[in-house]
């Protein structure tokens, strides 16, 4: 199965626009990858300078052009500002499975974004690209990303330990499944 993603398949929630990163966004990404706080459970080394945030738009966006992954800025409607992204990637070789990440600017947690996004996403990955699990790894100290995927009937089905390949930081990482119920 081969995926394209041209044109870029927006989504829309109540309160978001799931739409292509451009460089538009770039003051808006770039204050969210310079958040220690918002790199806390990933193996993500934070943006110093704009010209790395520059690099991982660039990056981002020839991975989706490249049919690699396909990643998402959230752009809150009544703010017209870029407040996070999430992401399928890590496609398996059948690619009938995916693997989420996302993000979101420390500022506009726990308000409920996240969760309207990955609803779309899942509604994406499942009707359009008939993937039949997704999974997600995150980092057992996050418990609102664990909650979250909990959320959504997500099913915990394993816990690994690794060393950050950016950060040199040691990660226990739960592994979560979703699996698509209704492929046929």
């Amino acid at each position: 199965m081969k995926f394209s993603f041209n044109p870029f398949p927006e989504l829309r929630t109540k309160n978001l626009i799931l739409r292509k990163l451009r460089p538009t966004d770039l003051q808006d990404l770039f204050e969210m990858r310079k958040d220690p706080r918002v790199n806390l459970y990933i193996d993500n080394l934070v943006d110093r300078e704009i010209s790395e945030t520059v690099d991982y738009l660039e990056k981002m966006n020839r991975g989706v052009d490249s049919e690699k992954w396909i990643i998402w800025g959230l752009e809150l409607k009544t703010e017209v500002r870029l407040i996070g992204t999430i992401s399928i990637w890590n496609f398996n070789k059948a690619r009938d499975r995916g693997e989420l990440g996302y993000g979101l600017d420390f500022s506009y947690q726990h308000r409920g974004y996240m969760t309207e996004a990955l609803e779309a996403v899942i509604n994406y990955a499942f009707q359009t690209l008939k993937l039949k699990h997704l999974l997600a790894y995150t980092e057992i100290r996050n418990l609102a990303s664990i909650s979250l995927l909990e959320r959504f009937g997500f099913q915990k089905t394993d816990e690994i330990e690794e060393t950050g390949l950016l950060t040199n930081r040691l990660f226990r990482m739960a592994i979560y499944q979703l699996e698509n119920i209704n492929h046929e």
